[in-house]
C-alpha cells in the first residue's frame, strides 16, 4: 500500500509509475535542495518505522556537498557528470539522484534483498519525466 505525504500531483504520479516498477520499493522522495524540504513522496506501509522524510531532507547536505566537491576537482569537464550517489546498510539500498539544473534530488529507499542496477535503469527511465513534472 502506497501512501502520499506530500503532494505535488504530477510529481507523485511519475512516483507511482516508477514505485510499480522497482523491486522493493518502500520510498521516493523528490527534495527541494533550497528548502530542505519534499516537494512530494510515496512510501509504502512498511516504511512507517522510519521517518524518511527526515532522513531525506537530511540527505540534502550531503548531496550539495558532493556537488560542490565535484566543482573543486575541476568540474563535470574532469570529474563527470553524478548520476548516483549511494548508502548501502544492511537492509536497505538508498539512491540520491542529484537534479542540480531544478535544484532537487530524488532519494529513493529498496530493499537490499532487490536488485539496485534495475532500480537505477528504472530511476533513469523517468528521470526526464520527472524532472518535467517538477517543473510543472
Amino acid at each position: 500500500m502506497l501512501t502520499e505525504e506530500r503532494v505535488n500531483p504530477r510529481v507523485v504520479s511519475v512516483l507511482k509509475q516508477l514505485s510499480e516498477e522497482i523491486p522493493g520499493f518502500l520510498y521516493s522522495a523528490v527534495v527541494d535542495m533550497e528548502m530542505a524540504s519534499p516537494v512530494a513522496e510515496l512510501r509504502t506501509k512498511e516504511v512507517d518505522c522510519l521517518d524518511a522524510t527526515k532522513a531525506a531532507s537530511l540527505y540534502t547536505d550531503m548531496v550539495k556537498a558532493h556537488l560542490v566537491t565535484v566543482a573543486q576537482l575541476g568540474g563535470e569537464d574532469k570529474v563527470g557528470h553524478t548520476s548516483d550517489m549511494f548508502i548501502a546498510t544492511d537492509k536497505f539500498y538508498i539512491v540520491l539522484r542529484p537534479m542540480p539544473e531544478i535544484m532537487c534530488y530524488q532519494s529513493l529507499l529498496i530493499t537490499r534483498d532487490d536488485n539496485l542496477g534495475q532500480a537505477r535503469f528504472i530511476l533513469q527511465k523517468y528521470s526526464e519525466t520527472l524532472e518535467e513534472a517538477i517543473r510543472g
